[in-house]
């Protein structure tokens, strides 16, 4: 409910190297960099919107929300969540078009990354 209204029309791709889980093992915390094996960036499903803040320069404040998922079954040990990586150009194209490719054409992509 609280991306409700940025999930139809604000949509974008943030691209990354990738993405650091955390576990804790023997009271130590272990950091993994999940990756691509490539090491292409990973094309992340987003959402955005611009806070207007009352003062003199009035100034937008972007902001970027990065969208989660079910783990994948590679990665299910590691966390129970992860990014919603889109995948290929056609995903993305998908994602970012929101005037062409309305949330419910969209909502496949919501899925864990194999």
């Amino acid at each position: 409910p609280v991306f409700r209204r940025l999930i139809r029309s604000k949509r974008c791709v943030a691209y990354l190297d990738g993405f650091f889980e955390w576990t804790t093992e023997k009271n130590k915390k272990q950091g993994y960099f999940v990756h691509a094996p490539d090491k292409e960036p990973l094309a992340v499903a987003a959402l955005f919107d611009v806070w207007n803040p009352k003062h003199e320069n009035n100034a937008g404040l972007y902001t970027v929300t990065l969208l989660t998922t079910n783990s994948s079954q590679a990665l299910g040990w590691l966390h129970d969540r992860m990014p919603v990586i889109l995948g290929d150009n056609e995903g993305v194209e998908q994602w970012v078009n929101c005037e062409q490719y309305s949330f419910e054409d969209c909502r496949h992509l919501l899925r864990p990354f194999k």
